[in-house]
């Protein structure tokens, strides 16, 4: 079966509309690594050099990404034999193809360590910030309470004072009544005398 058109080719499948994503699409789709970089990739080759003729899965029984499998053992194949030089970092995708990583990546990485790693300290700096005032605020408190008790001592030293000036005064002016009393009494004693003889 034909297609005029590359539109009428994509109403038919469901593959081939992905091939119209842009690359900030796909990677809002969060679409698998793999799949972006073999089945996008092919579907837009191949439209960029044969637009209005049959797709090659429908004109062959075969599959049309078969070479997919030998590209990429010919890539391993070369990266075993390169020992001399550095092997670059890999990680592995969800379908457990190996992917590079891009030294982009890495100093994105070294970034976000470097900030991290300036956070930590900043927050280790605001916590001794935080402790050197809140044993100055116990340093005040304690100097406070330590003023408030000898004044509260100075005041009970005052009280007693004044309570024994206060008895002290009592006791001379019970002396001085007791000698009033006793000379009254002797002057009485006396004139009861003259007045009997």
């Amino acid at each position: 079966m034909k297609y005029k058109s590359v539109k009428a080719y994509m109403k038919r499948t469901e593959v081939a509309p992905f091939a119209t994503l842009t690359k900030a699409q796909r990677k809002a789709e969060n679409l698998p690594l793999d799949f972006n970089t073999s089945w996008f990739d092919m579907i837009e080759s191949w439209y960029s050099t044969n637009p209005h003729v049959n797709p090659p899965c429908l004109a062959d029984s075969s599959n049309p990404f078969s070479g997919l499998e030998t590209t990429r053992n010919q890539e391993e194949e070369t990266d075993i034999t390169e020992h001399d030089e550095p092997r670059p970092s890999t990680c592995r995708t969800n379908s457990g193809q190996k992917r590079k990583i891009a030294s982009r990546s890495t100093q994105v990485i070294s970034d976000c360590i470097g900030k991290f790693s300036g956070t930590l300290l900043e927050v280790e700096s605001r916590r001794e910030d935080r402790k050197n005032w809140r044993m100055q605020i116990l340093d005040e408190v304690e100097s406070k309470r330590i003023a408030l008790d000898e004044r509260r001592v100075a005041v009970e030293e005052r009280m007693i004072e004044i309570e024994d000036r206060r008895v002290f005064e009592e006791s001379q002016r019970a002396k001085e009544l007791v000698g009033a009393l006793t000379s009254t009494a002797t002057a009485i004693t006396s004139l009861c005398a003259l007045k009997a003889q």
